[in-house]
């Protein structure tokens, strides 16, 4: 085990504030008479988090807030929590609980890239921004939700399975806390493409080959908090804290197996 990675025991003693995401606390807002019809959300953020997956070092990152619904079709970010890519889409059930779609995106930024760390990295090559297509579902009942999605990229790069759930409430009309865990499981390409040292990569960079099998990649527990301005404005801010198993921790290119994000946000949706 890498000596920089932190006690494991410390992951019970995480807490976290967040949003997850502008459209969630909207929903709870909006009329729900306002679906049939053209819905658009715009605004920015920023994002603190690991440079790349497992990585010790940090960097901070702009983000556009971009959404547009019409009925069923959707393009920006799906309303089914953390787990599926920025794209477009078309739910084919929805209704008062229950959403279950297909959709199709593409990476915003490279999710590593050997200048992030080159003393580590060096040889590895960048992993490249590509094509994810994504099939989910979101189960919602009062302040509850149940969501899941199987996220796979046109690159060649591996399939993951990502279920979550997220409690919601409002503790004022305008003040919405909500927060819920999220575990994702990725086949052995997933594994390798993102943690793995390849023979060819082995001998670029003079490191040990590294093969993770498949298994659970990412357990991620996450809180926010979201202030609505009015009904179109609101104000957020999300972290989360996320815990990497042995299986892709003990990677010679993961510092930490358990790193922290968090962010804030302001939209409009109109």
């Amino acid at each position: 085990m890498n000596p920089m990675k932190k006690d494991k025991r410390f992951l019970c003693c995480m807490l976290a504030l967040s949003a997850l995401a502008p459209g969630h606390a909207f929903a709870q807002s909006t009329p729900s008479s306002v679906a049939g019809g053209w819905n658009y959300t715009l605004g920015v953020g920023a994002m603190r988090g690991p440079t790349y997956p497992g990585s010790g070092d940090t960097h901070t990152k702009g983000f556009p807030v971009l959404g547009a619904t019409y009925g069923r079709f959707f393009a920006g970010a799906a309303d089914v929590g953390v787990t599926v890519p920025v794209g477009i889409g078309y739910n084919l059930v929805q209704d008062q609980h229950w959403k279950v779609g297909i959709g199709v995106g593409y990476d915003i930024y490279s999710v590593r890239k050997e200048s992030d760390n080159a003393a580590k990295l060096r040889g590895l090559g960048d992993i490249e921004r590509t094509v994810r297509t994504s099939v989910f579902a979101k189960y919602s009942n009062g302040g509850m939700s149940l969501f899941g999605a199987v996220v796979s990229s046109a690159k060649g790069q591996g399939t993951q399975v990502k279920l979550g759930a997220d409690a919601a409430h409002s503790i004022t009309p305008s003040l919405i806390v909500n927060a819920g865990p999220s575990v994702t499981w990725a086949n052995a390409r997933s594994n390798q493409t993102f943690y793995g040292i390849s023979a060819a990569q082995s001998a670029n960079s003079g490191r040990s080959r590294y093969s993770p099998s498949a298994g659970v990649s990412d357990v991620t527990f996450s809180a926010g908090l979201t202030y609505l301005l009015s009904p179109s404005w609101s104000l957020g801010s999300r972290i989360s804290v996320s815990y990497l198993p042995d299986t892709v921790s003990d990677s010679p290119i993961v510092d930490k197996d358990i790193t922290t994000s968090y962010g804030v946000f302001t939209a409009y949706r109109f």
